[in-house]
């Protein structure tokens, strides 16, 4: 926090780019000049490992505001980190510019170095865009340097959609997406602003055993069956119910459904179901995994705690009711519970019932 604010009282120019490219998104976006990724809550980011060539780095880009947002990338081994602010406008002919607008750290070759990454990012997203899929790897051929780039796409992912890039010879020369996340206020920055790659420690894990007769927990399209280690949460008004397991924290396992009326949100299934995942901090894009089917998108996933450094395993589905309203369900439990307890878990979410 204390350099974040230090960062922001010290903006000072150092240099200004521009450059145009042709956004052929397949979700138009406002006819007149706007935020280039519109899709993206402000706070969103995502945070990238480079370890292309000889490099271990840190590469990040935060959406700061609606047209304002932040690179950053901070070298591993030397401690030395390039921080600038950028505008992004989508302007109404299809194209967009991106500007650098002020710099929070780091030298002129440093900062040229970070834009033309993420230049080549942006060329790179107008590719994936044209192939008209969600998920994808496009081959990126540089016959003048002697090798070939693999860029894996994933519709999840905000921003560019790009997950991994690996060079095709060498596997290990990576640029990986490691996290994804979103802050809500300048405290949260320090999630962003990361010098290690952060690891889980363990939770201190019980075991559940079967407890008294199960009840029904029924609400919107949904319905589970839960035995007496759960208990009603404080969460329960006309659009969400909510059980808990409480053993050790309030947060050992939760099982939540909702009901929101189609007057509250506006987008296909799919795309309300991955921004409900960008409210998450930090999620573990290794862990990600997506079923699609023709009337619901289940999905799964795994979170680390910035604060507590626990891992927690998340289990989501979304469906449309016949109003077109948006129910959903939600598990979540600390991973550690979670792998403990594993088939107890899975016998509540197998056996979850679909009613109209």
């Amino acid at each position: 926090m204390k350099q974040f604010v230090i960062l922001m009282l010290a903006f000072m120019l150092f240099s200004c780019a521009s450059s145009s490219v042709k956004n052929k998104e397949t979700k138009a976006g406002p006819a007149n000049d706007s935020d280039v990724f519109f899709n993206e809550n402000p706070g969103q980011y995502v945070i990238y490992h480079d370890k292309r060539g000889n490099q271990d780095a840190l590469v990040g880009f935060l959406k700061f505001n609606k047209t304002d947002y932040v690179a950053r990338r901070y070298d591993l081994n030397s401690g030395q980190e390039i921080v600038f602010q950028f505008n992004a406008v989508k302007k109404a002919n299809g194209e967009f510019d991106i500007k650098v607008v002020k710099v929070f750290s780091g030298n002129q070759e440093g900062v040229m170095h970070l834009l033309t990454d993420m230049f080549n990012l942006i060329s790179q997203y107008e590719g994936y865009i044209k192939q008209g899929k969600d998920e994808v790897t496009i081959k990126d051929e540089w016959k003048e340097f002697g090798y070939t780039l693999n860029h894996s796409y994933k519709a999840w992912v905000p921003f560019f959609r790009l997950y991994k890039t690996e060079m095709a010879k060498n596997p290990k020369d990576t640029f990986t997406l490691i996290l994804e996340g979103i802050f809500r206020n300048t405290r949260d920055y320090e999630n962003f602003n990361l010098k290690i790659i952060p690891k889980a420690v363990k939770f201190d894990a019980f075991k559940l055993q079967k407890t008294g007769k199960d009840k029904s927990f029924k609400f919107g399209m949904f319905e589970a069956a839960i035995d007496d280690n759960w208990e009603k949460s404080g969460v329960s008004n006309e659009y969400i119910q909510s059980y808990w397991i409480k053993k050790k924290s309030l947060r050992d396992a939760h099982v939540t459904m909702e009901v929101i009326p189609s007057s509250l949100f506006g987008g296909e299934l799919e795309y309300l179901s991955y921004r409900a995942m960008g409210f998450s901090t930090w999620v573990m894009p290794s862990t990600v995994k997506i079923e699609k089917k023709k009337n619901f998108i289940k999905m799964m996933y795994v979170v680390l705690d910035p604060e507590t450094k626990y891992y927690t395993y998340m289990y989501d589905i979304y469906m449309k009711d016949k109003a077109g309203n948006l129910n959903s369900f939600h598990f979540s439990s600390y991973k550690d519970v979670y792998d403990l307890n594993k088939k107890y878990f899975d016998a509540i979410i197998n056996n979850l019932k679909i009613v109209q």
